[in-house]
């Protein structure tokens, strides 16, 4: 009888003696490669129908393994990362792709696993804020900064359109940011009780019945005030990225300014809405990149229940009709297709630089002055009445005011005054404000000139 020993042997003695693959073998006809190890060979439980055995290996020692298929140097469907983040996932991408990898480029080619590599000095990167402002002072549109301090001491302004009205505007808001009437009377003792600390004069306060007070919205009250002070000091413990501070701090601000409490999304004539994904009309800026803000304060006509509102709705109709986008702003947004846009609010994460901001923001108004001017053509009108369109930047608790002007096809981003921080109930009444301010110039400037130049109607009737 054979012993389990001569099983082995005669098995051992019967094997190929070459277990090579070819050097020259195709690649389109070898699937596998046979992989030699160390480890002893398990002889198969029956014969072997090919003639030769199959070649098993065991990693782990602990048995037999199905053969192992040849690992690929990129996979068939490709990937791309970033070689500065190590901790970037690679994504999947078409066979075609290009992937940048420490300096060099790798394409695959469609429908193999083929793949050429070509160097390159360094790896691909996005243009940074200062590249991208140089291309656009030189654009279709150009777009220029300029401090905004500046245009208090302007030479000659009646010769800049717009600067003497934003001077004008400069001053009262610069007023509010030095805590000149920014508390309503109602509130004094409740700021009092709360903080003995806090000094309030008379210049602080202003009375809430007095209707010279240049104002638009409902009184805050302490309360809210107080809660935005907790979350803002919050955020900056916990250390609140963007889209947290606009959640929890910005809109509530927002709200706090312009909304009643506890009331709907839909409040009044002049509200506003986030605006993260209202993307520009892409054939309004074709030489710069998309550009968008967090939120908008807008004129909401529909609102209102004036006898006038059926004239204007009907207006705000026919000039969609008539510019070509079906929309009376300068995004496709849908919210914003019937309500004109009056101040853009782009906000940043806390430290970090606002050259980017400035970017976002100053392309975002210069799409809007193209667009007002194209539908003030189509009325046979001009810009000329406007004198600037109002920003504000903010960077988690810190809000500040920007502005821009039109110079012919060119936009001039004036920036920034610093508004207040909501980390203390100052700077939060500060900010209320300021919005309430911008919220009064729209009603009483800026809703009336559009309504006469782009909609050719009037806002309070025929």
């Amino acid at each position: 009888m054979c012993t389990l020993h001569d099983n082995i042997q005669a098995w051992l003695l019967n094997l190929p003696k070459d277990h090579e693959i070819p050097f020259n073998a195709s690649p389109t006809t070898t699937r596998k490669r046979k992989r030699l190890t160390s480890h002893a060979l398990t002889p198969p439980g029956s014969d072997d129908e090919q003639g030769h055995a199959t070649i098993m290996t065991d990693q782990s020692g602990g048995g037999p393994l199905t053969p192992q298929k040849r690992q690929r140097l990129i996979p068939a469907g490709g990937y791309q990362f970033n070689p500065e983040d190590n901790t970037e996932t690679p994504r999947a991408v078409r066979p075609g792709d290009s992937v940048s990898c420490d300096g060099s480029s790798v394409s695959l080619s469609a429908g193999s696993g083929a793949y050429s590599v070509a160097s390159s000095s360094r790896p691909s990167r996005s243009k940074s804020p200062t590249k991208r402002f140089s291309i656009a002072e030189i654009s279709k549109n150009p777009i220029k900064v300029y401090a905004l301090d500046s245009i208090r001491t302007l030479e000659n302004i009646d010769a800049r359109p717009g600067a003497g009205s934003l001077r004008e505007s400069l001053s009262i808001i610069s007023r509010i940011a030095k805590s000149r009437g920014i508390v309503p009377n109602s509130d004094v003792d409740s700021i009092r009780c709360s903080n003995p600390e806090i000094d309030l004069d008379d210049d602080a306060v202003y009375d809430v019945s007095d209707i010279h007070v240049k104002r638009y919205g409902p009184v805050p009250s302490f309360a809210e005030v107080n809660a935005i002070v907790q979350t803002s000091q919050y955020g900056i413990a916990e250390k609140f990225d963007e889209a947290s501070w606009d959640r929890e701090v910005h809109f509530r601000v927002l709200a706090l300014s312009l909304r009643r409490p506890l009331a709907p999304a839909r409040d009044g004539l002049i509200n506003f809405a986030p605006s993260t994904t209202a993307a520009i009309h892409h054939k309004l800026i074709k030489d710069m990149p998309p550009r968008m803000v967090d939120f908008c304060v807008f004129i909401d006509p529909e609102s209102t229940s004036t006898e006038h509102k059926p004239i204007v709705t009907e207006a705000i109709d026919r000039m969609r009709h008539m510019s070509g986008y079906s929309s009376i702003n300068h995004t496709s947004h849908f919210l914003f297709r019937n309500k004109p846009i009056s101040l853009s609010i782009e906000s940043k994460q806390r430290g970090s630089s606002q050259d980017d901001a400035h970017l976002q923001i100053g392309t975002w108004h210069a799409a809007q002055w193209t667009y007002l001017d194209r539908l003030a053509q189509i009325q046979g009108a001009t810009l000329q009445g406007l004198a600037f369109l109002p920003g504000l930047i903010v960077q988690g608790e810190d809000w500040h005011f920007v502005a821009s002007t039109r110079e012919g096809a060119s936009t001039l981003l004036w920036s920034k005054k610093n508004i207040g921080s909501t980390t203390n109930h100052e700077g939060v009444y500060q900010v209320v404000r300021v919005i309430q301010y911008l919220a009064w110039w729209t009603e009483t400037v800026y809703w009336p000139w559009f309504s006469s130049i782009i909609l050719g109607a009037s806002a309070s009737g025929p």
